[in-house]
């Protein structure tokens, strides 16, 4: 594993873990690629919740505009990776 993925899985881990304390009817290993508020079927205040928890881990404010991309967790690390 290259430095570059062991952040990316670091952070997958994390983010695993936030969404988790939103929603705990998920599994531990949910899967990354899975849509937040179809797949996973977070509603907008659970949604708004998973941001402020991310947020606060990473200790930087997203956007908006940036938010309404990001509909994954893969999306939200690479997202995470590119701006801490």
């Amino acid at each position: 594993m290259t430095m570059t993925s062991t952040a990316y899985a670091d952070v997958l881990a994390v983010l695993r873990t936030e969404i988790c304390k939103v929603k705990d009817d998920l599994p531990p290993d949910v899967d990354s690629s899975a849509l937040l508020m179809t797949d996973l079927q977070l509603d907008s205040l659970a949604v708004v919740e998973f941001v402020a928890r991310v947020e606060e881990v990473y200790r930087f404010s997203v956007p908006d505009e940036d938010w309404q991309t990001l509909r994954c967790l893969d999306r939200v690390a690479d997202y995470v990776l590119a701006h801490r």
